[in-house]
């Protein structure tokens, strides 16, 4: 993971409060409509906002926050290609084989491995991307371990501003014919921190590159200030990110880690 810094914003923004956001990302160098909010289980906030081409009205996207145990939550997105009947009656399939195997404790990379198998068995051979992680909270905050079959990766934004792209556990799409070993990352969060994950239909157009696409979101990001909350993110992002017509499905998922002191107030 590199470091990528941003530089004074030239217009103030109202959602951020000094000092500064700096930018976790790839690069190393310094450059210049769905669900409400809800609150997920003690600990965590969630929020999800998402938008499908008005052309199709359904596709392949999908993004769930899963209470597994007591501090422990399942996270997950995925997108199936297409945007047509065939792409959600997919995506209806992997995301339920992956919350039953998720409540049976599997860890990430077996999770993916059996949502593998049912990919090579999809109608017209649709591959998907998928990410699941399982977030363990602590007092300090949470450890997130995940794998990740071909997704973007995720983004968190520290209490301090900073934000740092996820881009460990990569393995290859679901439903390739190529034959994968899935591995799996860790990340510490510390409490207050902020989980982003994404579909392409966020950051991906035409004549832009990936790595343009990650570093305006990570801008986007960077200028949310994190005690706006998770639901004010998404608002923000598809706002500032999402053109009126879309022409891909969009979904983003954010999950906010509580500060110790509203735990504690919690219970």
């Amino acid at each position: 993971m590199t470091t990528l810094r941003l530089p004074p914003r030239t217009q103030p923004d109202p959602q951020l409060a000094p000092p500064g956001p700096r930018l976790v990302g790839r690069r190393g160098y310094q450059a210049a409509e769905g669900e409400t909010g809800r609150r997920g289980q003690a600990g965590v906030h969630v929020a999800t906002r998402s938008r499908t081409m008005q052309s199709t009205g359904t596709g392949g996207d999908w993004g769930d926050a899963l209470p597994l145990a007591p501090g422990v939550v399942g996270m997950t997105v995925g997108d199936v290609t297409g945007h047509d009947l065939v792409a959600a009656t997919a995506r209806r399939r992997l995301r339920a084989r992956l919350r039953q195997r998720a409540t049976q404790g599997d860890s990430p990379s077996t999770v993916l491995d059996d949502l593998d198998q049912l990919a090579q068995h999809l109608p017209d051979e649709r591959l998907a991307t998928a990410l699941y992680g399982q977030l363990v909270l602590d007092s300090d905050g949470a450890m997130l371990r995940y794998a990740n079959a071909g997704h973007l990766p995720p983004l968190v934004q520290d209490i301090d501003g900073t934000v740092r792209l996820l881009d460990g556990g990569h393995s290859v799409l679901l439903g390739a014919p190529t034959p994968t070993v899935r591995t799996e990352a860790c990340a510490v969060l510390a409490a207050g921190s902020t989980l982003l994950l994404y579909t392409d239909g966020l950051i991906e157009r035409r004549r832009r590159t990936l790595d343009e696409g990650l570093h305006l979101l990570g801008v986007a990001v960077a200028e949310h200030h994190p005690s706006a909350g998770p639901a004010a993110l998404c608002e923000r992002l598809l706002r500032m990110l999402v053109p009126d017509s879309p022409q891909d499905d969009v979904l983003a998922l954010a999950v906010q880690l509580e500060q110790p002191t509203a735990r504690r107030a919690a219970l």
